[in-house]
This record gives C-alpha cells, structure tokens and sequence, in this order.
C-alpha cells in the first residue's frame, strides 16, 4: 500500500468525522390511560390498535403506552392529570366524572340514541358546531369522542314490558345520572360501583340491574338474569384528550399525522362500533344462559321518553344556574335530541340496507 494511497485514505476519514450529520429525529414517549383495563373492548379492539396507527402515522416519533386504570393517577383524576400535565393523555367517561363537564352531561340524559355509536357519532357531531361544548373542553385538546355502553333493564324474575313494569323494582346503577333516570320510571336506584352488583343481586339486595350487555360476562351474572329490555335507556360519552401544552409543542407535522388518525366522525364511529359489538356478544353469552329478551313498541316507548321529561327540565335549570342563558341552553338540548334521532336513524337505515 502506497504513501499517497494512505494520505487520501487518511484525509476521507478525517472528512467524514467533521462533516455535519443528519439530526436524529425527535422521540416522544407518552402516558396514556383510562376507566378500563386491556380486555375491555373499547381498550382491545379499540384504543391500542389506534395507539399503533399513531405511532405508525409519526414514524414511530411518537409512541404511547397504555396504563391500566388507577396505575399511574387515579381514575376519578383523569381529567385534571391530563390538564396538570401529570399524565400525557387519558380516555374518560362523562358519566364518571358527572359535574366536571355540565353542557356535557345533556348526553347523559335518557332516550337520547339507539346505541353507542349512535351516541358516539351524535356528540362528535354536536360539538363541531356547539360553541358552549367547544368552549367546556377548551383546556384539553380533544382527539375524539365515542359512545359508552348501552344501559339494559336486566331483571332476576320480572319481565319488564311496559313502564308500570318498572315501579318498585329495586335496580342497581352505575352512576347518578343512570340512578335518576331509573327513579323516573318509577323504580329505586340502588348506586354501586361495578365490582359490587353480582353481590348487590346475588344477596337480594337488588332484583334487577341498568347495565350494559358488554358486561355482563365480566361480573358473571348471566346466570342471575331472565330477562332483558332492550331499551338503550342512557349511555355515558366518552372523549380522548391530550395536555393542551404538550400539544402546542409538538411540530405542524406531528399534529397532522395524529389528527389523520382520529378527530374526525369516522373515529367516532369506529370507537363506538367496540361497544356495540361487546353487546352483540353479552346478548349470545346471556341467551346461552336462559334469559329472555324484550322490546318496547313505539306506542310505550313514547310512554317512557315522556315519563325521562323532568331530568331535560332539571338540566336546563342546572346550566342556567351556572351561568348559560335559557335559550342556549334549550337549543343545545333540542339540538342534542334532534341529531340523536337522526344518526339513530341513518345507522338503522343503513343496517337495513
């Protein structure tokens, strides 16, 4: 090997040491969690898989991970760790966090969709055009809504047809606006957490449930039901939301990429489709089970949305109270029912077709 060969070896190698190299790309590793844990199937067939889209979308700058619930903050915390910045991002349910979000709670309210995607689907579309929405959740940046679990009237003796059929049954429910909704229809509330209701009817403390289909396997009471309304009395709304600061930092491209994944009617949709097919298996685990399922004419079902009337009345006078005018209010009430109805609606259309 010849002298000059070496130099001009020697002088390539110096170059490439001193020449400027390509910046790495920056990484964001993120905290993420929710009121559920991994089987759920919002969380399954759900949240992770979106999770891996947007670590896709980014080119992997951006990788979240998912934390059971009450692991790394409380869940009745979600909302304010995400607004402090003690955890990335969080998926929370309306319905558990009833009074955090008071124009939000009009999606509490009984009788307004047919099913969690209808649910999904209505307010995603209601916010886009409701500047009292927009304004409540402006301390969070909002990736998307979806439909909680449908409320059923499962019952342990007594088939539940007509709304006389509800007076006095004592009925478990997850939450106050579910308990009021019930106590309309003439039955007593009985508030319990999840874990609880197997005991709660087990013992005879209770005769019935308002619970979700999709859950049911989940606290093993399929033996303990015969009968089911399918009512869809209430379902909760649920929302993903990202720390506002830490949303403003990331760079243009990153926010689109993470948008192209989700904030739009089709996340929604596809959010809340978890939910309703999680019902479509708890309806096949308790018809294996012996129970018997029911359904309301058109005639009753008026009958009940008129009995659920008061609760619209208390909300509005609820919001007014905090401050919104009467007339806001009511339009966003009517505007609620009125999408609610429609998507109901087009998604039973397009089923049928």
């Amino acid at each position: 090997m010849n002298k000059r060969f070496l130099i001009a070896l020697a002088a390539a190698m110096a170059l490439c040491f001193t020449m400027p190299q390509p910046a790495q790309a920056k990484t964001w590793n993120l905290r993420f969690t929710g009121s559920d844990f991994e089987a759920h199937p919002s969380v399954a067939n759900g949240l992770l898989p979106w999770l891996k889209e947007i670590e896709k979308a980014t080119n992997g700058q951006v990788k979240i991970r998912y934390f059971a619930p009450n692991t790394i903050c409380p869940v009745s915390e979600i909302v304010t760790s995400i607004e402090s910045g003690a955890i990335d991002m969080g998926a929370i349910d309306h319905a558990r966090n009833s009074g955090r979000f008071p124009l939000h709670d009009v999606f509490l309210l009984p009788l307004i969709t047919g099913n969690s995607t209808a649910q999904g689907i209505t307010a995603w579309r209601t916010l886009q055009s409701s500047p009292l929405l927009q304004k409540e959740m402006a301390s969070v940046k909002v990736l998307g809504y979806w439909g909680g679990g449908s409320m059923q009237v499962l019952t342990k003796e007594k088939p539940v047809t007509r709304l006389e059929d509800m007076k006095g049954l004592r009925m478990t429910c997850l939450s106050k606006p579910f308990a009021d909704a019930v106590q309309s229809l003439g039955a007593n509330p009985i508030t319990v957490p999840l874990p609880d209701i197997y005991m709660t009817l087990s013992r005879n403390s209770a005769d019935s449930a308002l619970f979700s289909l999709l859950a049911s396997g989940s606290i093993k009471i399929q033996n303990l039901i015969k009968h089911v309304t399918m009512v869809s009395l209430c379902k909760d709304v649920r929302f993903v939301g990202i720390n506002k600061e830490l949303w403003d930092s990331f760079p243009p491209d990153i926010q689109k990429a993470i948008e192209s994944t989700c904030c739009d009617e089709k996340w929604a949709m596809r959010m809340s489709q978890t939910m309703d097919n999680g019902d479509i298996a708890g309806k096949e685990l308790l018809t294996k089970s012996g129970a018997t399922f029911h359904t309301l004419d058109a005639a009753e079902y008026e009958r009940w949305v008129k009995a659920c009337e008061p609760l619209d009345k208390a909300w509005i006078d609820k919001v007014v109270a905090l401050g919104v005018s009467r007339s806001d209010a009511e339009a966003l009430l009517a505007q609620v029912r009125k999408t609610g109805a429609e998507v109901t609606a087009e998604l039973a259309g397009s089923s049928a077709n």
